[in-house]
């Protein structure tokens, strides 16, 4: 084999070797209400683990009780401006920004001068890889990401019930300097049946 076959081989591999991975694609929530899972919502294509779901038409997507288990890159409720987004989650198990790769960008609740939500009625959510760490206290995620609640608009973040949060750094709100707009948070304990809620209300309107 020629020297100059030798270098085009090796240039070919070096190629396939830097190739990034597969990018993420930003799906859009079209109705005014639906099922979180139902692909028409979405354009056609479900939200997977490379995705964003962007939620910005002041609709609402609702994850049923039996919807089982969401890998979605990140979500993204409300836009700059008067636009909202909104989901109330009921069940399933959501996993966020799950891969094992740094520079992941971060979930907003909240982006605009119209309130977003995310109300948990159950289920479960796992954040940035928070299994990963095997409860190290060093550990901060896959990418660091907080859960960002009122950082660039109007947000509200609402546990009820069984409802569980897991994740690898921290749950924010307005830390842009926006200042809160209100903020309720009680704590009835688990202890014989009773159980937590959480409420939070932030933003920057």
């Amino acid at each position: 084999m020629k020297i100059k076959e030798i270098l085009s081989i090796s240039m070919l591999g070096l190629g396939l070797a830097q190739l990034p991975d597969v990018r993420a694609t930003d799906l859009f929530w079209a109705p005014n209400t639906g099922d979180f899972t139902d692909p028409a919502s979405w354009g056609g294509t479900l939200p997977g683990v490379d995705d964003g779901a962007f939620i910005e038409n002041g609709g609402t997507a609702t994850i049923s009780a039996t919807a089982g288990e969401l890998h979605i890159n990140t979500i993204h409720l409300g836009s700059e401006g008067g636009n909202s987004g909104h989901v109330i989650m009921n069940g399933g198990t959501l996993y966020l920004a799950e891969k094992l790769e740094t520079g992941q960008p971060k979930p907003i609740i909240g982006n605009g001068t119209v309130e977003s939500s995310f109300i948990m009625n159950g289920g479960t959510i796992f954040l940035d890889g928070p299994d990963n760490g095997a409860q190290s206290a060093s550990y901060k995620g896959n990418s660091e990401l907080d859960w960002e609640v009122g950082e660039k608009g109007l947000g509200r973040f609402e546990m009820h019930g069984n409802s569980k949060f897991f994740a690898s750094d921290d749950l924010k709100g307005s830390d842009s300097g926006g200042g809160a707009v209100g903020r309720r948070v009680s704590h009835a304990g688990r202890k014989r049946g009773r159980q937590a809620e959480l409420i939070l209300r932030l933003g920057s309107g």
